[in-house]
């Protein structure tokens, strides 16, 4: 498996997988069996949106999404760095390959081709 499919396979994982367990959590939660008072109010939130707005509202969960694995994928490519200037190698434990350097990149172009 090379970095391309791999940031294939972690893209529909993170963005597109955990986005539709977003939609299944917000539409088809019976709002009287929720316990937790932050789920509560997000709940409430989410009712009072319109369809358009809730559309909206699912993009920008995908966009936090993409934000964030983008700046932890450039933790790894070492184009940013932690304090102390801690520094990542990452490879594929069966080859021994290294992968990092251009993950990031890889995960935003493939964003740019795919989200819908």
């Amino acid at each position: 498996m090379d970095e391309k499919e791999i940031i294939k396979k972690m893209y529909q994982l993170i963005v597109e997988d955990n986005g539709n367990v977003y939609k299944d959590l917000f539409s088809k939660t019976n709002f009287n069996d929720v316990k937790d008072s932050y789920w509560k109010e997000a709940l409430t939130f989410y009712t009072e949106l319109s369809n358009q707005k809730r559309d909206i509202f699912f993009r920008v969960i995908a966009q936090v999404q993409v934000d964030t694995v983008s700046n932890l994928l450039a933790l790894l490519d070492g184009t940013i760095t932690i304090e102390d200037g801690i520094e990542f190698d990452v490879s594929i434990k069966d080859t021994g390959k290294m992968i990092n350097g251009e993950l990031q990149g890889l995960f935003l172009e493939f964003d740019e081709e795919n989200r819908s």
